[in-house]
Parts: structure tokens; sequence; C-alpha cells
């Protein structure tokens, strides 16, 4: 909430997410060539994240401009253990992608940066180039397109 406005704004649950802060008023709202909006759903305090569909959105490689749906949400406040379980299972259970897995995601100004596994995506205004990563070359992407100074879990 800022200045009496509800917003969604992404921390960092990673995908096709907005590169901004969205307003909970229905209305399109359009930044960095990505247009999303936030509808009211008919139970009390829940809403759906709404996309136009278009090149670089994550792994949709569906028609531009096609309506998507990103994620359903509610505004009651959560406590830190709400979270426990959830985070356990991302990083203990051996078929979470996060440990079968080696990702890693970030928002440029304009695009996104995506490493899965040994391929890194880079889209930029909204051009998608795929490159393969050999293992040896990891250590040196993380710490150059993505800040990241060292790998503490065994990459």
């Amino acid at each position: 909430r800022l200045e009496g406005q509800l917003y969604y704004c992404d921390v960092g649950l990673g995908g096709a997410m907005p590169p901004f802060a969205v307003k909970l008023d229905g209305g399109r709202q359009t930044q960095r060539g990505e247009t999303y909006w936030v509808e009211a759903l008919a139970e009390d305090g829940w809403y759906i994240l709404r996309r136009l569909s278009g090149a670089g959105l994550g792994d949709d490689r569906s028609v531009s401009g096609a309506e998507r749906n990103v994620v359903i949400f509610n505004t009651v406040a959560m406590l830190a253990e709400d979270f426990e379980a959830y985070s356990y299972q991302c990083w203990a259970f051996p078929d979470s992608r996060f440990v079968t897995r080696r990702m890693a995601n970030l928002r440029t100004p304009n695009g996104f940066l995506s490493l899965g596994d040994d391929e890194l995506t880079v889209c930029e205004k909204k051009q998608i180039t795929t490159i393969k990563v050999a293992p040896a070359e990891l250590e040196g992407l993380l710490k150059e397109k993505f800040g990241l100074e060292q790998c503490e879990y065994n990459c």
C-alpha cells in the first residue's frame, strides 16, 4: 500500500513477472513494453495478475497479445513462519526444481537475464538470445552478468 493505493510488486518469484509495481485498480499498465493488470476475483481480498503475452516473457512462446493469467494472490498479511514450509520444500526436496536445476534470474533495464542449467537466455528489447554455457564458464558468468561473487552450493 502506498498513499492509500494497493499494488502488486514481485520481489523474487521469478518468471514472467512485471518489472514494475502494478496498481490493484483493474487498469492495464504498460512499462518497458510489457502490459499487466490486476483483476479482483469474486472472493473477498483475492486478485489475479494478468498480462499480455509476448516475446521475452518467460517460457510463454504464445502469440503476442494473448491474455495470460500469471498468479492468484490475496492481500492478507503473512508472518515469516507462514513461509517456512514452502522454503524448506524449495531447498530440501530432491525433486524440487531449485535442487535439480541451476538457475538465476535478473531484470535488466531493457529485459532480463535467465540462467537455467547450461543455458543463458538474454532478452534485450524483446530480442531473445539463448547461449550454451560450459561448466567452466559458469562462475565467471554468474559474477559478470548477475553480480554473484561466489557460488557456495556446488554449482
